[in-house]
């Protein structure tokens, strides 16, 4: 859920998202993205990657044309 929300500074992180209050006492920023894949983003060439609800939700959000599908259940598992 917490895709682009992620802030931090001095090692510490923290979500934005005002429905969420977790924060972490470390540099999660640094590291890739460790939520479960729960949706699929289509770019305007075809592109496809298979994302987190944080950074689906983003990229509903920011970029023009995307398309973003929803994985069945099983699906983020794989």
């Amino acid at each position: 859920m917490h895709g682009n929300a992620l802030r931090g500074t001095g090692g510490r992180t923290w979500c934005t998202d005002p429905t969420c209050s977790r924060s972490w006492d470390y540099d999660r920023l640094g590291n890739a993205c460790g939520e479960p894949a729960t949706h699929t983003i289509t770019d305007a060439e075809g592109e496809t990657i298979r994302v987190c609800d944080g950074h689906a939700k983003d990229a509903a959000n920011r970029l023009d044309g995307a398309v973003i599908t929803a994985l069945s259940s099983d699906a983020g598992d794989a």
